[in-house]
C-alpha cells in the first residue's frame, strides 16, 4: 500500500494509535529495553571472568541509551520492503511516490544523533551521585605500618567513623560500605561515586613504642584535590585528643557550622586508652571466630576492657557476642544466661547499639524463640540495615522457621557485604550440608579455607562435606591439616 485509510469518524488519538502500531514502533518501544538487559546480564557474567568493575559498564551502557531513542526514530521512519529499506510510505514526495532511503544522508544524521544523546547519557551517568555534596564524608581503613599491631589502622578509622558520625550536619557512609570497598584498582571519583560521598578520609598509622605517628588527608572527590593533610606525631596517651582536633579540622574545612545540639550531643568513646587497645584487639580476633579458642580469647580481651573501663558500652556489647557464641558452641546454658546479661547492661549503657540487637536476635534464636529475635532484628536494622552479623543471625532465623530460600539469600548477603569475614561462609556451609546439598558446601567450605588461611573449623566442616560424598582421601587429608592446625577435640573427632 501506498498510503492509510481511517475511517471517517476515528479520532487523531485512534490514528495515532494505529499508525505506531502499523509502523512497529510498540515492538522496539517495549523490546528495546529487554534486549539491552540482555545485553548486560551477558556483559556482566564476561566482566566475572577478566575482573572488570562496574564502573567498566558506563560506556556501554551509554551507547544502550543512545540507542533506545534512535530505534524507536528509526522504527517511526523506516519500512522493510522486498527492495529494502525505504523511507515509510506515508512519507512520499509531491508525486505521491515513495522515498528510497539514502544511507549516506540516513546513516549521517542516525550517527550525529546516537552520538549526541552517548555523549549526554555518558556525561550523566559520570556525574556525581549526591545532589547536594555538602557535609557528606567517608573513612576509609588506615594504612597501618605497625607489623605487630595490625588492628590499629582498622581501629582508628573506625573511632574516627563514630566520631563524625556524631556531628548531625554530616552525612557519613556506613561502616560496612567504607570498610568492604576494594578500593586498589579505583580513582578517587569512583570511589566517591561508589560510595555515594563527595569527600574522603583516609591515612595511615604508626606505632612505636609509647609514640604515634598519624596521617590524615582529607579529599574531595570532586576536583580530586586534598583539602587539607596534616601529620600528628603525639603520644599514645594523647589519641583521644586527636579524634577531636582531627574532627574539627574537618568541619572548619567542609564549613559545616557546629550547632549547640552537636556540640552537646553525648560522646560513646572510651576515655580509657588500655581499655581501648584491649577492645580493639579482641574486635579484630572476633572477625576471624570460627572456633572456640578463637572466641575465648577476644572474650578475655573484652573482659581485660571492661577491667579498666567497667562502663564501656561496646566492650560490654562484645562479651554479649562472645557469649553468645560459646552457647551455640557448647550448648550450655551458663552462657545464655551471660550472654543476656551482657546485652543488657550493653543497651543500658547505649541503646543505639546495634551490634548488641543482633547478639540478642541471635540468643533467641538459638533458643528457639524466633519471633523475638525478628523483632530484635528490625530494631537493628533501622540503624544499620548494612550489618553482615544482621544478615547472617536472619538467615539463622530464616532457616529454623524453614524459610530455606531466605535464609540462603540472607547468608550470601552477609557475603557480600564482609567479605574478609569467614564466619558466614561457615554458616552458609553449615545450611548447605544440612540441606544435602554437599557439593554447594564443599565449595563454601573451600571458599572458607582461602579466606581464613586455613583455620582448623574450615578444614572441619570440609572433611565432613568430603566424607559424607565418599571422597575419603581427599577428607582425611582435610582433616589431618585441621589436626596440624589445631589439636582440640573437635578436630580429632
Amino acid at each position: 500500500t501506498h498510503g492509510h485509510e481511517y475511517p471517517e469518524d476515528a479520532g487523531p488519538i485512534s490514528k495515532a494509535v494505529r499508525d505506531l502500531r502499523e509502523r512497529r514502533v510498540f515492538r522496539v518501544l517495549f523490546g528495546y529495553p529487554v534486549f539491552a538487559w540482555v545485553v548486560l546480564q551477558v556483559a556482566d557474567v564476561l566482566a566475572n571472568f577478566i575482573g572488570m568493575e562496574a564502573r567498566d559498564f558506563q560506556p556501554l551502557l551509554a551507547v544502550l541509551i543512545a540507542g533506545y531513542p534512535l530505534a524507536i526514530f528509526l522504527s517511526w521512519l523506516l519500512q522493510k520492503t522486498g527492495r529494502g529499506l525505504v523511507i515509510h510510505p506515508i512519507h512520499k514526495d509531491s508525486q505521491g511516490k515513495v522515498i528510497p532511503l539514502r544511507p549516506l544522508i540516513g546513516g549521517l544524521t542516525a550517527a550525529v544523533l546516537a552520538l549526541l544523546v552517548g555523549i549526554g547519557a555518558y556525561g550523566f551517568l559520570k556525574r556525581s551521585l549526591i545532589a547536594d555534596c555538602e557535609g557528606t564524608i567517608a573513612v576509609l581503613p588506615f594504612d597501618n605500618f605497625s607489623p605487630s599491631d595490625a588492628y590499629l589502622g582498622k581501629g582508628f578509622a573506625e573511632e574516627m567513623l563514630h566520631k563524625l558520625a556524631q556531628i548531625e550536619e554530616m552525612k557519613v557512609a556506613s561502616r560496612t560500605a567504607s570498610f568492604n570497598l576494594r578500593t586498589a584498582d579505583m580513582d578517587v571519583e569512583d570511589i566517591g561515586h561508589r560510595l555515594g560521598v563527595c569527600h574522603l578520609l583516609e591515612g595511615s598509622v604508626r606505632r612505636q613504642g609509647d609514640m604515634l605517628r598519624i596521617t590524615v588527608q582529607l579529599i574531595d572527590v570532586r576536583s580530586n584535590y586534598h583539602l587539607w593533610s596534616r601529620t600528628y606525631d603525639r603520644a599514645m596517651s594523647d589519641l583521644f585528643s586527636v579524634y577531636d582536633e582531627i574532627a574539627a579540622a574537618i568541619t572548619e574545612n567542609l564549613r559545616i557550622s557546629l550547632g549547640e545540639s552537636t556540640a552537646t550531643k553525648p560522646d560513646v568513646l572510651v576515655t580509657n586508652l588500655d581499655a581501648y587497645d584491649s577492645y580493639l584487639q579482641a574486635r579484630s580476633i572476633l572477625e576471624r571466630a570460627d572456633d572456640e579458642s578463637r572466641v575465648m580469647r577476644a572474650d578475655k580481651l573484652f573482659q581485660r576492657a571492661l577491667e579498666h573501663d567497667p562502663d564501656y558500652a561496646r566492650a560490654l556489647a562484645g562479651r554479649c557476642e562472645t557469649n553468645t557464641l560459646m552457647y551455640e558452641f557448647s550448648r550450655s546454658v551458663q552462657w545464655v544466661t551471660a550472654a543476656e546479661q551482657f546485652c543488657r547492661q550493653a543497651l543500658e549503657a547505649d541503646e543505639s547499639l546495634g551490634d548488641v540487637r543482633v547478639a540478642l536476635a541471635r540468643l533467641y534464636s538459638l533458643a528457639g524463640r524466633q519471633d523475638e529475635a525478628l523483632d530484635e532484628l528490625a530494631l537493628a536494622r533501622k540503624s544499620d540495615a548494612d550489618n553482615p552479623d544482621l544478615w547472617r543471625t536472619l538467615g539463622q532465623v530464616y532457616e529454623a522457621k524453614g524459610a530455606n530460600e531466605d535464609a540462603e539469600a540472607a547468608f550470601q548477603r552477609a557475603i557480600e557485604i564482609a567479605s574478609w569475614d569467614v564466619r558466614p561462609y561457615q554458616e552458609l556451609g553449615e545450611f548447605y550440608f544440612h540441606a544435602g546439598r554437599y557439593e554447594d558446601a564443599e565449595r563454601m567450605y573451600t571458599e572458607m579455607v582461602k579466606k581464613s588461611d586455613g583455620s582448623a573449623a574450615a578444614y572441619t566442616g570440609l572433611g565432613a562435606t568430603l566424607t559424607i560424598q565418599g571422597k575419603f582421601e581427599e577428607a582425611a587429608a582435610a582433616h589431618r591439616m585441621a589436626i596440624q592446625k589445631d589439636p582440640n577435640s573437635r578436630t580429632y573427632t
